[in-house]
């Protein structure tokens, strides 16, 4: 389904054939999405993101200063691209492609009042982590029927400083597949106890937002009531989709009222895992558009640690994770320790232990911020990481852009 055809459905999406119609189109679509991701080497599917993703930023200040169109594999990649702090990323950020006022991009801030472009690819990039979370939980119960009522939307850790040529509400219904634009409502400004008061008495068959949020939103519900079955609050309640940045806590009880609940472990500038109901770790969103590097823990306070992927990562190995995604991330630490337990599918979990202290972590050098010693003796020579001897990295951009 198109854009066109999405908003041509809209005034008569209400009609039960229609909705059918919908709903069989979203079931199908949501099969083949799994089917997809099952059947693609996660390997391969790195390789891709990861050319795709320098193809599209050839032209970018930061493409021409990293020599993008000499990088024709991963080996090139990790020879040019240094590893990159957080605070080293923004300011390269913000100080020279983050402002665009020609292609009128959307600006994010995080938490930290950190900028995030809100680039097309990176809202893609969301929309299919949320569409597979709704096909997980799909999968996990077919029956449900997520166009019979609305799907809540409650924010996540990001507050929009600048929409660009697009609505609030356009944005918010860009991180949702076509079929179920029309059912979508925005709640992300509200305190939840107003929007506990607002929804009680609503249809809701879904509701998607940040853990903190969704969290807060139930309790709050369940005290204005005085219920603790959420399934009384709200009968057709059948999907929760908690959006998380850490380790996950315990499940709620909504599971045992035969609410699935699908935890998607997501940063606003890349999302990373999925909760799959038939696994009891973690799913790594492998065709997500973000190429995930990692670095081994033991090894994470080196100057120039070894950067893995995942063909080459041992279960039970703790590693930090290291992003490259849509919205200008470059080879990004993230601090984010976790551990493999199977490769084909990727299945982590998230360990709590941090990656390094930031004390002891030396400084990263880059192309823009040249290593200088702290003291005055001369800097020793500093080697080249580590490539990666990989048979078949030496695949070009033009022939896996086809595939």
């Amino acid at each position: 389904m198109s854009a066109l055809e999405a908003r041509l459905l809209s005034p008569i999406a209400d009609f039960p054939l229609v909705r059918r119609v919908l709903e069989a189109l979203l079931a199908a679509r949501c099969r083949r999405h799994l089917a997809r991701l099952d059947r693609f080497p996660a390997v391969r599917a790195q390789l891709r993101t990861l050319l795709n993703l320098i193809h599209q930023a050839r032209a970018t200040p930061f493409g021409h200063d990293h020599d993008f169109n000499r990088i024709r594999c991963i080996a090139d990649y990790q020879r040019l691209v240094p590893l990159h702090e957080r605070t080293v990323w923004y300011r390269l950020t913000s100080d020279r492609e983050l402002v665009d006022p020609e292609r009128q991009t959307p600006l994010l801030v995080d938490q930290l009042d950190r900028p995030l472009r809100l680039t097309p690819e990176l809202i893609q990039a969301h929309r299919r982590a949320i569409r597979t979370a709704f096909a997980l939980a799909l999968r996990a119960q077919p029956r449900v029927r997520l166009l019979d009522g609305r799907i809540l939307w409650l924010g996540d850790d990001t507050r929009l400083l600048f929409s660009g040529a697009y609505t609030a509400q356009q944005l918010v219904q860009a991180r949702f597949p076509l079929t179920i634009h029309h059912v979508v409502e925005d709640a992300s400004a509200g305190d939840p106890a107003t929007l506990a008061r607002q929804w009680l008495d609503r249809p809701l068959t879904a509701i998607v937002g940040s853990a903190k949020r969704l969290d807060a939103l139930l309790q709050q519900a369940c005290h204005q009531r005085g219920e603790s079955s959420l399934r009384r609050l709200w009968p057709q309640l059948r999907v929760l989709v908690r959006l998380r940045t850490d380790a996950l806590t315990a499940a709620l009880p909504a599971e045992a009222e035969g609410i699935q609940t699908i935890d998607l472990l997501t940063y606003p500038e890349a999302p990373l895992g999925v909760s799959d109901p038939s696994y009891p770790q973690m799913r790594l969103l492998v065709e997500h558009g973000v190429f995930f590097e990692f670095v081994p823990l033991d090894q994470a306070d080196e100057l120039h640690p070894p950067r893995w992927v995942l063909d080459q990562v041992q279960p039970e190995t703790a590693y930090e994770v290291v992003l490259t995604a849509p919205a200008g991330i470059w080879a990004r630490r993230t601090g984010l320790v976790v551990t493999f337990d199977q490769l084909e599918p990727p299945l982590f979990r998230i360990l709590t232990e941090p990656a390094t202290s930031a004390a002891r972590r030396l400084p990263l050098p880059s192309r823009t911020e040249p290593l200088r010693p702290a003291d005055s003796t001369p800097p020793k020579p500093v080697p080249l990481p580590n490539r990666l001897h990989r048979p078949d990295s030496g695949v070009s951009v033009s022939r896996l852009l086809l595939l």
